[in-house]
């Protein structure tokens, strides 16, 4: 069975669904609008909410940093990587 929903998609899933329910909207209604049950909401929670969200994020920071440096025809430093 082929997987339908990309982890970027999950994440972007789980950001919308937390602003929803900090807009008083219940678990049951936000999987209702993002056409999801709640055991995924739960899976998804546990494995890319929190943490996970954040260490993709620094990754893909690091990652455009780094590209940044070598199109400067240099190579990176850690400190290219927290600046971008």
């Amino acid at each position: 069975m082929a997987r339908r929903h990309s982890p970027e998609q999950i994440i972007r899933n789980l950001r919308e669904g937390e602003k929803l329910i900090g807009q008083s909207f219940s678990i049951e209604e936000v999987c209702k609008h993002l056409e999801i049950s709640e055991a995924s909401w739960h899976r998804w929670r546990a494995k890319y909410g929190g943490n996970e969200v954040r260490r993709r994020e620094t990754a893909q920071g690091a990652r455009a940093g780094k590209r940044a440096a070598e199109g400067a025809g240099r190579r990176a430093s850690p400190l290219d990587i927290g600046n971008f």
